[in-house]
């Protein structure tokens, strides 16, 4: 597994991206693989609209849910998968 980061909201910046990607990545390895005692897990940035690897945890950002109900309830985020076995994450 991965995971692949896609920024798609107007209000992060490439630099907040790479901070956030790289951050994640050390909490990954530092505070979650110990317990886990599994292989490392890769965090990359994606561009919108890239095919991601298939078994991949996709974080998205976006400005707001595209989703009227979440909108409404104020949701943050989201689970979904998609037919290749990707994983989403939006928030």
């Amino acid at each position: 597994m991965h995971i692949a980061v896609v920024n798609r909201s107007s209000d992060v910046t490439q630099a907040q991206l790479t901070a956030m990607v790289a951050a994640c990545a050390v909490q990954l390895e530092r505070d979650v693989r110990p317990a886990w005692a599994g292989p490392a897990c890769p965090v990359k940035p994606y561009r919108r609209g890239a095919r991601l690897p298939g078994n991949s945890l996709a974080i998205v950002l976006l400005p707001e849910s595209d989703d009227a109900e979440e909108r409404k309830e104020g949701y943050l985020g989201y689970h979904a998968e998609d037919d290749n076995g990707v994983r989403w994450h939006r928030h």
